[in-house]
């Protein structure tokens, strides 16, 4: 619901292995898709991204039109909608 705030639990001492892991991951997706999209990101600077807020911020934000990592975790935060959801009991 709080997209900030997951990405900085995310990056907290007891919690980097996950963001180690979506990284490493990332890694291996990124080396399999450079035939198919080699422009896409060459100019993100990705050897200098290793935390979850710099990815949204370099990548998510950049690629997806959003103005920054800020703005992307705001536009999309299902908190905005929680307080509509209800109960189909």
């Amino acid at each position: 619901m709080d997209l900030a705030a997951s990405s900085a639990a995310l990056h907290r001492p007891q919690n980097r292995l996950y963001e180690r892991h979506f990284f490493a991951v990332d890694d291996r997706r990124g080396t399999a898709a450079d035939d198919d999209v080699p422009q896409d990101y060459a100019d993100a600077a990705l050897d200098r991204i290793h935390t979850m807020r710099q990815f949204d911020h370099h990548i998510v934000a950049r690629y997806g039109g959003f103005a920054d990592a800020d703005d992307y975790y705001y536009s999309v935060a299902s908190s905005h909608y929680a307080g509509s959801l209800r109960s189909r009991r």
